[in-house]
């Protein structure tokens, strides 16, 4: 395979939500490790499974300050965090100072959306996972290198 055809071949991965930390064509180099570690300090301060409301929308705030995730994805995880779970087991998982397992509750969220084939909100749903996901990787991985 040629340069030209790799490039194209990456293209719709560099544009899919589903792989929202690879850089886009119109990134120079300096942008993208900004991000980077844009991306990687939040992941070192936050575990998205043990997360406040309140600390999911400056997480939120954060990441869309930064230019990293939509003013949609912003309102999803500042103003839905707060509230009680679709799934009625929910409150046994979350601890007392309600702190709760972020990226479990949104992928509740798309099961239940996929379940009631709402289409729009388990798109939206499933961007929010996609970013909490790449949080929790990234926190995995810092833990595990000691960074």
């Amino acid at each position: 395979m040629n340069q030209t055809s790799q490039q194209q071949a990456a293209a719709p991965l560099r544009q899919s939500n589903v792989y929202p930390f690879l850089p886009t064509n119109n990134r120079s180099r300096t942008q993208g490790q900004r991000a980077n570690r844009c991306w990687q300090e939040l992941a070192e301060n936050h575990n998205v499974r043990e997360l406040h409301p309140d600390e999911a929308a400056r997480l939120a705030r954060q990441l869309y300050q930064a230019g990293e995730i939509t003013l949609l994805d912003l309102g999803i995880l500042s103003l839905n965090s707060g509230y009680l779970s679709l799934n009625a087991n929910y409150d046994a998982r979350s601890n007392n100072s309600k702190q709760q397992d972020m990226l479990t509750e949104f992928r509740d969220r798309v099961i239940e959306d996929q379940r009631n084939n709402d289409q729009r909100n388990q798109t939206n749903n499933q961007r929010i996972v996609d970013i909490l996901t790449k949080l929790d990787i990234l926190r995995s991985c810092s833990t595990a290198y000691g960074n």
